[in-house]
């Protein structure tokens, strides 16, 4: 997760942070259930979705882990995310990991207005000084 999240560390992450997902079928109900309600189309994409990762990593000779968020300085409970999902794919024989992982953020009224429009006439008097 270092690597994926320059800059933020993993280091300290304690096992019990992580979870052994039973079965593929239960991980693909969990994103798919997630990603249905916010990508549009995305039973549209989803087979091919699942057939890119089978490709890369055999998801029938994988070990699934669920990485859970809520510890201290993770990018998935910074301010702005309504949820998240981090799942690790480990195929031993292959000796591959595939992580995969997705974080939907709120999106912002302010983001789109103008320093103006956001501080109205607070703004308009500092630049007249």
């Amino acid at each position: 997760m270092n690597a994926s999240f320059q800059d933020y560390d993993f280091s300290n992450t304690k096992s019990d942070a992580f979870s052994l997902v039973p079965d593929f079928e239960t991980l693909t109900k969990l994103v798919d259930s997630q990603l249905s309600a916010t990508v549009t189309n995305y039973y549209e994409i989803k087979r091919a979705l699942w057939a890119e990762v089978d490709k890369v990593i055999k998801i029938n000779e994988c070990k699934l882990y669920s990485y859970r968020t809520g510890y201290t300085g993770d990018p998935f409970g910074e301010d702005g995310v309504m949820w998240s999902f981090t799942y690790f794919f480990h195929n031993k024989s292959l000796k591959r990991i595939l992580f995969m992982s997705c974080r939907a953020f709120r999106a912002d009224p302010a983001q789109n207005l103008s320093a103006e429009q956001i501080w109205g006439d607070s703004c308009k008097k500092s630049s007249l000084e």
